[in-house]
This record gives structure tokens, C-alpha cells and sequence, in this order.
């Protein structure tokens, strides 16, 4: 009875990751309606009946608490100025309770870390499926901005901008690091963990955001340093000093990104990347998010109920901003999330994170490197949300904190083996 259970839902946790993935892509080529829209209430509604329904591990519930809290603000803020798109929007952004609980649930048994790096395969696989359909094949999968589009060598996949599909590779590639490599210690399973991770980078590269490739290399080079003996964090250090003297001399590397942007795929990513280094004022991505910030804090108020996702413009009534995206997309999670649902949502998701933390530097069963790197995974998620437009939508940003906090609490129940335990068995 209980496989049975648990095969339904493992049965929708795929289901719903599908759909989130596919949706977009299946809207536009075949002109169906946004199936992920159309069931966001039921995966809430399954979200939020599911506790009450079956027990919850103790220390499971009191990390999720806080995103319920959230919810539930923000439920509060979309009744106080409704309309239906708002409401549409907060059950979407739902969908991460249900991931999470549900993660929880299918992996809460013996085979549960190969099920989670199997899991991690099949997506990462299908999201860079969508980036090398469009990349070789020249063929458009979803339609969003008129600006970013294959013509113009702007590779998106399954995604609306090349933001969005690039957040959601380093998402992808921080899971697979830590599941298949930091933790793993067979060299078949770190083989194929290192070879998405380098497939992911080519598409972060060719994506062009700037901040994420940033994130990428940090995480590549703490995966390489976490993993090395001490002889090689020696030569990983002093390799690392070598390319910062590199980086730094911008007439070198000026001269490099001039082959490099000889190279068709390159030629994009390298002219982003060298407006922001080169003449960071002409770069008008950065110009629009510094305006948001600024006028942001400059009208700083105290909001106790928001105003529903995707309707900041009376936030910004005082000082017009020179382009519309602010009113919309603030382009920092942090800001939205205060925007669209107050001041008690805000301090909610604060508390998550950093209950979450504290949660899993005090779990003394997990290796310290896990620990290092899981405290990583959730630095990065609080740097990549300021990239995107917004992550309501894009639920896969918050999957790396789910699974290493699902990997935690097991670890710590006793369900998954304590890698400590597994280290000593070895040596004895």
C-alpha cells in the first residue's frame, strides 16, 4: 500500500515539473492554454490539504511552515486589490508548496537519493534539450520578446528570455553538483554529474547573463576545490590568483574577447559581456534595474499588505520611472515579494532562508563540505532572483533549496545514510 502511495506521488511531482517545463512551449506550438495556469489551484489545493491528510516529519514542517506563512499573506494582499490575473499569479507561485511537500514525500525512502538524481537527469536533460533545439536547429520553441529571438542567435528553450532559461541552468547545476558530485564519491556517477554541468555552462555562456555566469564559475570552482586534496587546493589557489591578474588587465582581455566574438555563437554573449565591463554606463540593463533600486528606496514606505503580484506602479507614483518594467518585474525577488505581498510575506521568506540555514549548519551528520556547499546553494538562489524579471513563475529557481533541505531532514531521520557513516565504513 505504502509503494503504491508513494507512486502517486512521485507520479505527480512529475507531472507537475512537466508542466511547468513544457507549458510555455506547448502554449505556442500547438495554441493550447497554459496548462500549468489551468491545474496551479489543484497542485495548491493538493498542496494544502496533503498535512492533513498523512503526517509530517516534525522537522519537515517547520521548514515549510514559513512558505505557508508567505502564502498565506499573500492571499491577503491579492483580496485587498483583486482581479483574476492576480489571483492566477499567487496560486501559480503556489506550485512551490506543492514541490517541496511533495519532494519530501517521494523521497522519503530507501532509494530516495538515486530517485533525486534521476530525477535531476530528466530535467536537466529536457531543459538542454530545449537550448540545443533552438541552438542547432534554429527552431523557435516558445514566443516572448520580439527582441530576443533565434534570428538574433538568443537561444531561450522552453523559457520566455534567455534570463530565465539561463537562471534556471545554474539552478539545475548547483542540484547537480551537490547530488552528484559533492556527495557522491563514484567516479561514474561525478563523470556524469561533471558533464551536465559543463553542457549547462555552454548554455549559461551563450545565454549572456552576466551574473549568472559569475555564479557558475564560483560554483565550479568550489565544487573543484571541495573535492581536491590539499596538494591541488594549493594549485587550485594559485591558478585562481593567475587568471584574477588575467581578468584584471583589461587590454588582455580585451584582445581575447575580440577572437572570441568572431565565433557565431559568441558573438552576442561577448558583446554583452563586454558592455558591462567595458562602458557599464551604456549598458542599459543595468541602467533600468539601478533606476528600480534607487527609486525603490527612495519612496521606501511600509507596506502590511501588498499589492498583489505584477502591480507596482502605485508604489512608484512619487517618482516616475523612465521605463514601464519596474511597475510590472522589479527584476529583485526581494523587492517584489515585499511589493506584492507586504511586509509579514517579506519577513516570512527571511525566515525561511534563514531558519533553513541554520537548520542545515547545525546538522552535525552531513560532511562539512555538504554543508559548505549547501550554504552555497542558498547564497546563490539570493543572488540569481535578482537576474530574472521575476521567479513567480519560474518555480525551478527555488528546486536546489528543496532537495538539499528534503537530503537534510532525511539524512538527519535516519532515512538516508549519514555520509559521515559512509566515510567511516569505508576506511574501517
Amino acid at each position: 500500500m505504502n509503494i503504491n502511495v508513494i507512486s502517486i506521488f512521485k507520479l505527480l511531482l512529475l507531472f507537475a515539473l512537466g508542466l511547468v517545463i513544457l507549458s510555455p512551449a506547448l502554449s505556442t506550438q500547438i495554441g493550447v492554454p497554459r496548462l500549468d495556469s489551468a491545474l496551479c489551484f489543484l497542485f495548491f489545493f493538493l498542496a494544502v490539504i496533503t498535512p492533513f491528510l498523512r503526517d509530517m516529519e516534525t522537522d519537515f514542517f517547520k521548514l515549510q511552515f514559513p512558505v505557508y506563512v508567505l502564502f498565506f499573506f499573500g492571499f491577503l494582499s491579492v483580496l485587498n486589490a483583486f482581479s483574476t490575473e492576480k489571483l492566477v499569479d499567487l496560486f501559480f507561485f503556489g506550485i512551490v508548496m506543492f514541490l517541496f511537500h511533495y519532494s519530501f514525500l517521494t523521497f522519503n525512502r530507501g532509494d530516495g537519493e538515486a530517485g533525486i538524481r534521476h530525477l535531476l537527469l530528466g530535467i536537466s536533460l529536457i531543459v538542454l534539450a530545449g537550448f540545443f533545439i533552438e541552438a542547432l536547429l534554429g527552431f523557435q520553441l516558445v514566443s516572448g520578446n520580439e527582441e530576443l529571438t533565434v534570428t538574433d542567435k538568443a537561444f531561450k528553450g522552453f523559457f520566455f528570455n534567455t534570463n530565465d532559461q539561463s537562471v534556471i541552468m545554474i539552478s539545475l547545476a548547483v542540484a547537480v553538483g551537490f547530488f552528484y558530485i559533492i556527495r557522491e564519491n563514484n567516479w561514474k556517477i561525478k563523470l556524469i554529474g561533471y558533464a551536465l554541468i559543463f553542457i549547462m555552462g555552454l548554455a549559461i555562456v551563450i545565454s549572456a547573463s552576466r551574473s549568472v555566469l559569475l555564479s557558475y564559475l564560483i560554483m565550479l570552482m568550489l565544487i573543484l576545490f571541495l573535492n581536491a586534496s590539499a596538494y591541488f587546493k594549493a594549485v587550485y589557489l594559485f591558478f585562481a590568483c593567475v587568471i584574477a591578474l588575467f581578468i584584471f588587465n583589461l587590454s588582455w582581455l580585451q584582445e581575447v574577447f575580440i577572437l572570441l566574438a568572431k565565433i557565431d555563437w559568441l558573438e552576442r554573449p561577448i558583446e554583452r559581456f563586454s558592455l558591462v565591463i567595458f562602458s557599464m554606463g551604456d549598458d542599459k540593463s543595468v541602467g533600468y534595474r539601478t533606476e528600480i533600486y534607487t527609486t525603490f528606496l527612495d519612496n521606501f514606505k511600509i507596506l502590511w499588505l501588498g499589492y498583489g503580484p505584477r502591480d507596482y506602479i502605485q508604489y512608484f507614483d512619487q517618482i516616475k520611472l523612465s521605463f514601464p518594467l519596474g511597475y510590472t518585474n522589479p527584476h529583485s525577488f526581494f523587492i517584489e515579494l515585499y511589493l506584492a505581498f507586504g511586509i509579514f510575506a517579506f519577513l516570512a521568506f527571511i525566515y525561511f532562508l534563514l531558519n533553513s540555514i541554520i537548520y542545515v549548519m547545525n546538522t552535525r551528520l552531513l560532511a562539512w563540505k555538504e554543508r559548505i556547499f549547501i550554504l552555497f546553494v542558498f547564497i546563490n538562489f539570493c543572488w540569481i532572483v535578482w537576474v530574472p524579471s521575476s521567479i513567480l513563475r519560474l518555480p525551478l529557481v527555488w528546486y536546489p533549496l528543496f532537495l538539499v533541505l528534503v537530503y537534510t531532514v532525511l539524512v538527519k531521520n535516519g532515512t538516508f545514510v549519514s555520509p559521515k557513516l559512509v566515510g567511516r565504513r569505508r576506511s574501517s
